[in-house]
């Protein structure tokens, strides 16, 4: 009762280091999971017209990169063409978690350093390609303001069915807030353990003052009951 925002689904908690965790033919139950906040985030209004989703949480540690990898997988295996833009520019974690090399990368491409070629990777994962960060800049936010950001948004919609963007936590600064008019619907992920009380407030703040396009919730991270 904390909140009115649409709750989308829950991921357990994942036993295995490796970041993926649903793939062709997977139907373990966090592979379920991910198909299952795949459909609800459908009914929420993403669709190969309103694409684009952000994802985006408190602080870091909530575990946002694995939901956009995974759910970025999960769009795959309906067919589509996916990007994941890694644009989590002060920690970017994507390319590490997927193995692809991070530069040239979106900054380079902004500030006319890299062609839009350049900066598609494409994975082992038929039509998932990562979008990487690129260098890092000291300015993030300022890059996201650029002519050359809008181009560039404008180029991958174009180009693919689904566009994932995970990007910075909303605590610390204001990437997010700045990519919202990008975006069609905004996933915000909640851990049990880790997301302080006090964000949870400024989730419903930032709801009702419709700071962000259809957003909704998902929980990450959560045990499992009893015994498996």
């Amino acid at each position: 009762g904390k909140t009115r925002i649409p709750f989308t689904g829950e991921i357990m908690q994942a036993g295995n280091k490796n970041p993926i965790v649903i793939l062709e033919g997977k139907r373990t139950v966090i592979a379920e999971q991910f198909r299952a906040l795949r459909t609800n985030l459908g009914y929420i209004g993403l669709n190969e017209v309103h694409k684009t989703l952000l994802v985006t949480s408190s602080i870091s540690g909530e575990g946002k990169s694995f939901i956009a990898i995974n759910l970025a997988i999960s769009l795959t295996l309906t067919g589509k063409k996916v990007a994941l833009m890694e644009l989590d520019l002060r920690k970017p974690k994507i390319s590490k978690l997927m193995e692809v090399i991070r530069e040239p990368g979106i900054s380079n491409y902004i500030v006319g350093k890299a062609s839009f070629e350049d900066i598609i990777r494409p994975t082992s994962i038929t039509n998932l390609y990562i979008i990487p960060a690129g260098i890092i800049p000291p300015n993030p936010t300022e890059l996201i303001g650029k002519p050359g950001f809008q181009d560039l948004m404008d180029n991958i919609k174009k180009e693919f069915d689904f566009v994932i963007i995970d990007t910075a936590p909303i605590g610390p600064v204001t990437d997010a807030l700045l990519l919202d008019k990008f975006c069609d619907v905004t996933l915000y992920v909640i851990r049990h353990d880790r997301t302080p009380k006090v964000f949870l407030r400024m989730i419903n703040e930032l709801n009702e003052a419709k700071k962000f396009n259809n957003m909704c919730i998902v929980f990450n991270g959560v045990k499992k009951r009893g015994i498996n």
